[in-house]
């Protein structure tokens, strides 16, 4: 990750260097800290919780974490409507689990805990533009959420459609969008594992014509 990137195009500036920590930092410590949301207790073996894994992500693993003189790794696993992480001790002290977010159950054991999710999920595409291209790809503004309810705020270039995977964790859904229309997606690919989540069905946001880049406000309800 190189130190300066420019906001217009996606290349590195002619005096930034590769090399510096802090470079990399900036990539690694929201990964760690916001999308696998781990924060370290060292003292008392023990790794707080509050993960926030893309909607298309089924699992995923952090390997050799360390946590004081212990080296553990973690696995998660969406199941349903639940997130399950467990924790596996590969030496020191044995690593329990812990979380403060709302509606966490940890097991007694502290080797693993399970995390609510919600009802329905966005998955954002993704993927890296060629060197030196023009900075074109859709931008999630603000997100809202309420029981029954989610709404994106979106940018994207004017003119252009955007598809982005929908996730039902909860079976017989009845859905009503705003300012985007649900379609089939074209992979048709439901979960993979038996009673894995429905990844058939996909929002695509039409962006209003104009030059650069145009908002749009989405809302999905159940």
């Amino acid at each position: 990750m190189t130190e300066l990137l420019s906001g217009a195009f996606f290349q590195p500036f002619g005096r930034s260097t590769s090399h510096q920590l802090w470079s990399s930092a900036m990539v690694i410590t929201p990964a760690l800290r916001g999308l696998f949301g781990i924060e370290v207790d060292a003292l008392a073996s023990v790794v707080r919780l509050d993960p926030h894994l893309p909607a298309d992500w089924d699992h995923a693993e952090v390997e050799r974490l360390h946590v004081g003189q212990s080296v553990c790794s973690l696995d998660y696993q969406r199941r349903g409507q639940a997130l399950v992480v467990h924790v596996s001790t590969a030496s020191g002290p044995v690593v329990r689990l812990a979380s403060d977010a709302t509606g966490a159950r940890a097991a007694a054991d502290g080797a693993s805990i399970t995390f609510a999710l919600a009802a329905v999920e966005v998955a954002v595409p993704h993927g890296l533009p060629l060197p030196g291209a023009r900075t074109s790809q859709m931008k999630v503004l603000d997100e809202t959420t309420t029981p029954h309810s989610l709404t994106l705020e979106l940018e994207a270039m004017g003119g252009t459609s955007v598809e982005l995977p929908l996730r039902q964790n909860a079976a017989k859904l009845t859905l009503r969008v705003e300012g985007a229309r649900v379609v089939s997606a074209p992979h048709g690919a439901k979960g993979r594992e038996a009673g894995a989540a429905d990844l058939a069905d996909a929002l695509v946001v039409d962006f209003p014509s104009g030059s650069g880049y145009q908002t749009r406000t989405v809302t999905v309800r159940w």
